[in-house]
C-alpha cells in the first residue's frame, strides 16, 4: 500500500483540527486561526491544502457522511448476526441511537449540531446536510424493514424519523444535564416506537 502523501496528510491533519474546533466553537468560532493552532500547521498552508473555507465545510460534511455510514453498516451486520430476532435487535438500534458513545462519536454528533445551526450563514452546505439526513433515514428503515418484514414501508418509515428525532432531541439537550429522568422517556418513547412494528 501506497504511504499518503504530505499534501493527504496535511489535508487530514487539517481537517480533523476544523473538526474539533467546529465542535468546540461551532463553524462560525471555527477561525483559521484556531485551526492552525489546533493542526500545528501555518495558516498560510490551510487554504493550500484544503481550500477556502466552503471546500473545508464540504469535507467535513463528506467526513460525517462516511463515518455515519461506517456505523449503519455495522449495526446492520450485527442485526443480522442476531438474526430477525426483535428483541436483541431493538436493544442493539437503542444502544447505537442512545447508548454511551466514545468522544470520537460525541465530537461527531457536535459537529452536526453545529452544521446544522450554521445552514443560514452557509446555504451551500444545506444541500449535503439534507441528504445526509435522508440517508441516515433511510439506512435506519432498512434496518427496521430486515427486522420487521411484516410491517409495511410508510410504518417503518415513521418510526425511523420518530427515532432518528427523539435521538437527536436528546443529543441536543444533553449539554444541559437533562439528567437521567429526559434520557428514560428517551428510550422509553424509542422503545414503544420500535414495539409498534411488531
Amino acid at each position: 500500500m501506497a504511504r499518503p502523501s504530505v499534501k493527504e496528510e496535511r489535508a487530514e491533519a487539517i481537517l480533523a483540527a476544523f473538526e474539533r474546533c467546529v465542535a468546540r466553537y461551532g463553524v462560525e468560532g471555527a477561525t483559521l486561526e484556531r485551526i492552525s493552532k489546533e493542526s500545528g500547521l501555518h495558516r498560510s498552508l490551510l487554504r493550500h491544502h484544503v481550500g477556502n473555507r466552503e471546500a473545508l465545510l464540504d469535507r467535513l460534511i463528506e467526513r460525517c457522511i462516511d463515518t455515519e455510514q461506517d456505523d449503519i453498516r455495522l449495526l446492520f451486520e450485527g442485526i443480522e448476526k442476531e438474526g430477525s430476532k426483535p428483541d436483541p435487535s431493538d436493544e442493539a438500534i437503542i444502544a447505537y441511537l442512545f447508548g454511551e458513545m466514545p468522544e470520537a462519536e460525541r465530537i461527531k454528533i457536535k459537529v452536526a449540531l453545529a452544521l446544522l445551526a450554521a445552514v443560514e450563514n452557509y446555504p451551500s452546505i444545506k444541500k449535503s446536510l439534507f441528504q445526509w439526513n435522508k440517508d441516515f433515514i433511510s439506512s435506519l428503515q432498512a434496518i427496521l424493514q430486515s427486522v420487521y418484514p411484516k410491517a409495511d414501508e410508510p410504518q417503518c418509515a415513521a418510526v425511523a424519523w420518530g427515532l432518528a428525532s427523539i435521538s437527536l432531541s436528546s443529543l441536543s439537550i444533553a449539554p444541559l444535564g437533562s439528567g437521567h429522568t429526559f434520557q428514560e422517556s428517551s428510550l422509553q418513547a424509542a422503545r414503544t416506537l420500535l414495539k409498534s412494528l411488531r
